[in-house]
């Protein structure tokens, strides 16, 4: 089939920093390359429409997407209902590809009682699925004609937990543009450490991500805490979340205020990569973690605890991993062994030199962002072709 103009909806509960939300615009900026008119729907609507409360709107329209509020409760909304259908058959939408739970099963049924096509994809293992959820999402995976799963983490998740038939399961890796989140020549890291305050031989920490509990960020503080005072150790921490304030105010019980950054929500994590020695990840889950595949694309060295997708995704030596195999979830980690692994990076230049080499390699190899459009497309013409 031929896929000329033919319009795909990518749907988002909203356009608050995730995960989800950045791989469905990566998706409606990347699919126009392949024919297909696409353009990206939020369900806050446009009420909520601000930098403060959808701040990746401002990063899709950057990237030439068409975005649309569309205020959406529930599918037992009837003025819900009645809104999202009206714009997509208004706008002859021909494909809709959702990204949140629990709107993505919603979205299915809608969809498929327009005739419209519906897949959604699942982002991450979500450990408190109850039978009743269990029971919803066994129909939806059969009423939608495939699910993608963003590993095969997830993807076993789908099948053993979510009862998703294996037919009905298409793994599809999330890409990296390799080309914004690239490794720094020296003097954009010269430049970029010197706005930040940084000496030469300072060694920088960072990451970015949403400050939430299943970031395990409270672990990393308490690591933090255990190390010896070093002066030439600098953390920052970029983003926000609803666990903002708890984690400020534990870093003042902690005493270690002087330690680290809260940098708030940042719009140049790229060249603030740039600036990094190594990137810190403390996660209890991921899906497939997009935040720490930028940062092995820029050529900075990770540490990471030893979930299974992140054994997925960081294989043969492309970071440096600490603590017990935790399986698909972990409820915590030992500080100890956090604080272990800081303190190998820095004391060992070849090791750091090594890892931040391989992951640039890795993730030019198993996770570019043209594979995944690729897939994607792909995917939708099977689904057209066959409906």
């Amino acid at each position: 089939m031929t896929n000329n103009g033919v319009r795909v909806a990518q749907v988002v509960a909203s356009l608050e920093v995730g995960g989800a939300e950045r791989v469905a615009i990566t998706l409606a900026a990347g699919l126009k390359a392949y024919g297909w008119d696409t353009r990206l729907i939020t369900l806050a609507g446009d009420a909520d429409d601000s930098e403060l409360l959808q701040p990746l709107r401002i990063d899709a329209e950057k990237q030439g997407v068409e975005v649309v509020g569309v205020r959406y409760r529930d599918l037992w909304d009837a003025d819900s209902r009645k809104r999202l259908k009206q714009y997509l058959l208004d706008n002859q939408i021909e494909l809709v590809h959702v990204h949140n739970r629990p709107v993505d099963w919603q979205l299915v049924v809608l969809a498929r009682s327009l005739g419209i096509t519906a897949l959604y994809t699942r982002h991450m293992v979500y450990p408190d699925i109850e039978f009743r959820a269990c029971l919803i999402y066994r129909l939806a995976g059969r009423l939608a004609p495939k699910t993608v799963a963003v590993s095969q983490v997830v993807g076993k998740h789908l099948t053993q937990v979510e009862w998703l038939p294996k037919p009905k399961l298409e793994v599809i890796y999330n890409g990296i543009d390799t080309a914004r989140f690239r490794p720094p020549t020296a003097e954009e890291r010269a430049r970029k450490r010197a706005e930040l305050g940084l000496a030469d031989d300072d060694f920088f920490w960072f990451t970015a991500l949403r400050l939430d509990p299943q970031k395990g960020l409270s672990y990393l503080l308490k690591a933090i805490a255990r190390l010896p005072d070093n002066p030439k150790r600098k953390i920052a921490i970029a983003g926000d979340g609803p666990e903002g304030k708890e984690l400020k105010t534990l870093s003042h019980e902690l005493g270690i205020e002087t330690r680290l950054e809260f940098m708030g929500r940042r719009q140049d994590v790229p060249e603030l990569l740039w600036a990094t020695d190594a990137y810190l990840c403390s996660s209890l889950g991921e899906g497939h973690p997009i935040a720490l595949l930028e940062a092995m694309s820029a050529g900075v060295p990770i540490i990471a605890p030893r979930l299974a997708v992140i054994r997925e995704v960081a294989f043969d030596d492309s970071a440096f991993l600490y603590g017990p195999d935790k399986g698909g979830l972990a409820d915590s980690h030992d500080p100890d062994d956090i604080a272990g692994a800081i303190q190998t990076l820095e004391s060992d230049k070849s090791l750091l030199q090594t890892i931040g080499n391989r992951a640039r390699e890795h993730v030019i190899k198993h996770y570019s962002e043209d594979a995944t459009l690729k897939a994607h497309d792909d995917l939708y013409r099977r689904l057209l072709a066959t409906r």
